[in-house]
Order: structure tokens, then sequence, then C-alpha cells
């Protein structure tokens, strides 16, 4: 499980593992299509629901080689396995909340600036729909409920 870090920050997991040196997350980019299903009879466009897509997580990290969660990270893509990605939040009233979903490492793009620390841009692509998290703790950190709203603390 990943850890609060301090105001407005999000930690973001693979495996249970909090991925290090984490610097500017977006996504999960969740989409549904929209099927027209309007006929001759309809007087406006009409739209269902159609397929969901769980969309993409991507990241920027200071990248280390020495650090485990990026060579796990670089290996998931080149072996094609498939982890559990978890991006957390939290706010002001200690409770956190995010999203859980199985993905495969999709792109891990090196970035070596001539004056600057190495990265890498990393792309989480869902092979799950995320699914909400949310989790109470108390001023310490300490998980009080997880996400199905069972008490961890007594």
């Amino acid at each position: 499980m990943t850890k609060y870090v301090g105001p407005s920050a999000a930690a973001l997991s693979w495996d249970s593992v909090v991925i290090g040196q984490v610097r500017d997350i977006s996504g999960p980019a969740m989409v549904e299509e929209a099927v027209d299903v309007t006929t001759r009879e309809s007087s406006d466009r009409e739209y269902k629901p159609g397929l969901r897509d769980g969309g993409e997580l991507t990241f920027d990290v200071i990248y280390d080689p020495d650090l485990a969660t990026h060579n796990t990270l670089q290996n998931s893509l080149l072996n094609g396995t498939v982890g559990v990605a978890e991006l957390q939040t939290a706010d002001v009233a200690n409770l956190y909340d995010g999203f859980r979903f199985l993905a495969m490492v999709s792109a891990m793009t090196p970035e070596m600036p001539l004056d600057g620390a190495l990265g890498a841009n990393i792309t989480l692509r869902a092979v799950s729909q995320p699914v909400p998290i949310i989790y109470l703790v108390d001023e310490a950190g300490t998980y009080l409920v997880d996400e199905a709203g069972t008490y961890l603390v007594e």
C-alpha cells in the first residue's frame, strides 16, 4: 500500500511498492465511447454508452538504475507482464482516495538532458477498469478504514 507523503501529495505504486522519485503524474484518462443510435425517427442525435477504456496513466521520474522500482517497471515492459497500479491522493480530512487497476507498462522513454538529471517518462496502460479506492487515516498516517469500509484499527 502506498503512503501519504505530504500536503497535496500523491503516491504511485506498482504491485504494492511505492515507485521512487516520481515527479508529474497524469491520468488515468478513462473514456467511455458514445455510440450513435440516431434513427430517422429521432428529432435529435441520440447516444448510448459504449465500450469503456481504462485509459493510460503517465508519469515522469528522476531515473535511477539502482532503484528496484525503476528496474521492475523496465522489466515489466520488456517481459510484457501485468502488475497492479495504484494512485493515491489525500484531502484535508485525512481521507485518501485514488484508483487501483491492472496495468501493463506500455512505454518507457529515457530523458538525458545535457544539463540535468536523468529521467524517464513512463506510461501505464490499464488492462482493467480503474476502481476507486478510499482510505481513512489518522494523523500519524495509520490506515483506519480500507476501501471496502473495513476497520483496520479498533
